[in-house]
């Protein structure tokens, strides 16, 4: 299983944003059933740490903090001694040290610190400047996690060597990670290519220090901003699987074109550990 990249609990459809690029993870749709609880993510949890060396998990959404139970997710991947990343908007994180008490990292979309590209991008008039103040504030009373910046970049709006500038500084300020991330999208009006975004991050003085498949890492004067290559829905199972998503529907499924979900809903409420293995390793076959 080391060709994983993560493991993603899905726990919720919805999402109190409406950025158009958002891929749903997994198969998830808004009219997706949510059939599982946080016992549930629990046993899957376990099962995959225990049986399959799965230490670490993401979770996400749609927007995570919407879930009523999501602090029950959070403390049941606690239990099961996994290394925990969160993606959020941001938008519900009134009080950091407690919604995410024994989170190690989060990863928040901050796609643009104007509020003119900011609400272009995500269809919310949702203020930016409280966004950064969450982000702030999470930094005060949460000195250890790690936060990460996701901003997806897209062609006219939020990909000027400015717009990256204001982004690394504010990343600097809240002593976090500013990540760049490829659009995935068909109209190329609206895409700009990964060797472009590195470039127009070098004209302010960054240089490569690291290539990988899916991420290059830049630095100047000891600080380290990454550029991501998305890669959702763009490679075949012959690639090599980055991401596996359990959906709140219980079927598990890949970010890869070709996709099958596996439907593992009936071993998970049955806590039949031998056979949602059976049903994983499907995936890989």
């Amino acid at each position: 299983m080391k060709e994983i990249h993560e493991f993603r609990l899905v726990i919720t459809p919805f999402c109190n944003y409406g950025c158009f690029f958002c891929h749903g993870e997994g198969l998830t749709k808004e009219h997706t059933p949510l059939m599982l609880t946080a016992e549930d993510y629990g046993f899957v949890l376990s099962a995959g740490h225990d049986v399959l060396g799965w230490d670490t998990t993401t979770i996400t959404g749609g927007e995570p903090l919407l879930s009523p139970n999501f602090r029950k997710i959070v403390d049941q991947a606690i239990n099961a001694n996994v290394h925990i990343t969160v993606v959020t908007n941001a938008s519900l994180l009134t009080h950091p040290s407690e919604i995410l008490q024994g989170v190690n990292q989060v990863n928040i979309s901050l796609h643009s610190t104007q509020q003119d590209k900011y609400t272009l991008i995500t269809q919310t008039t949702y203020p930016v400047c409280e966004i950064m103040d969450a982000i702030i504030r999470t930094r005060v009373e949460l000195p250890k996690i790690d936060i990460h910046l996701n901003n997806t970049i897209v062609k006219g709006i939020n990909d000027s060597v400015q717009d990256f500038e204001a982004m690394i500084n504010f990343a600097k300020l809240a002593k976090s990670e500013a990540k760049f991330i490829d659009l995935v999208t068909t109209d190329q009006d609206k895409s700009i290519p990964v060797s472009e975004i590195i470039n127009r991050i070098s004209q302010l003085g960054y240089k490569v220090v690291d290539t990988g498949i899916w991420q290059t890492v830049l630095e100047k004067d000891g600080n380290k901003v990454y550029v991501t290559r998305c890669g959702f829905g763009r490679t075949s199972k012959v690639d090599g699987i980055r991401s596996i998503f359990l959906n709140p529907d219980g079927t598990l499924s890949t970010d890869c074109k070709d996709d099958i979900p596996v439907d593992v809903l009936s071993e998970i409420k049955c806590r039949n550990r031998e056979m949602f293995i059976k049903k994983v390793n499907l995936i890989f076959a």
